[in-house]
């Protein structure tokens, strides 16, 4: 069971009110939460926790995203220590309810970029490039686009809402999406 969040609860923590600027060692006020408790339910029915702690020591693994079902446990990591989610190219493992383990590829569907651009911020932009110029040649309009970021805004501030307030927030589908 997947799709976008119906509702959302959070509890937000801000444990770095300075941080220091690379460049320059500067240090400035930090206002962005570096750590998010939220649990969830998504239009499916089937429930969300999420738990995202930044600004922390680098640990091993890095992130780790694991998705537990009535098939056995998903467990998604990077296979590169210290790439951050957005850029990094996935390890996937599956342990089945009877205990087994497999590594699984990553469908190459899912890669959107040329195989010659390397891990890191550029995969990104090389992405976005490639959507832009997919869509030219199909004559559509791009994704992600205006809906999908106004869509993700109302998100995060449900998400600021839900915990600022205590009060668990409802999130409205996103434009043009078909919920089943």
């Amino acid at each position: 069971m997947t799709g976008p969040l119906a509702d959302v609860s959070a509890v937000l923590a801000n444990l770095h009110d300075r941080v220091m600027v690379a460049e320059t060692g500067e240090l400035i006020a930090n206002h962005v939460p570096g750590q998010v408790a939220l649990h969830g339910r998504l239009v499916s029915g089937a429930l969300l926790s999420l738990s995202i702690h930044g600004g922390s020591a680098a640990v091993p693994g890095g992130f780790v995203i694991t998705i537990t079902g009535t098939d056995g446990t998903l467990t998604i990591t990077p296979a590169d220590p210290g790439h951050y989610p957005g850029w990094a190219r996935w390890r996937v493992r599956l342990r089945g309810t009877d205990g087994a383990a497999a590594n699984l590829p990553v469908p190459g569907r899912y890669r959107l970029i040329p195989a010659g651009v390397p891990a890191g911020p550029a995969v990104n932009i090389a992405a976005l490039y490639s959507e832009v110029a997919q869509a030219i040649i199909e004559g559509r309009a791009a994704h992600p686009g205006f809906d999908t970021a106004v869509h993700h805004h109302r998100t995060l501030a449900a998400i600021e809402e839900a915990a600022q307030t205590g009060v668990r927030q409802t999130l409205a589908p996103q434009a043009g999406r078909k919920v089943a």
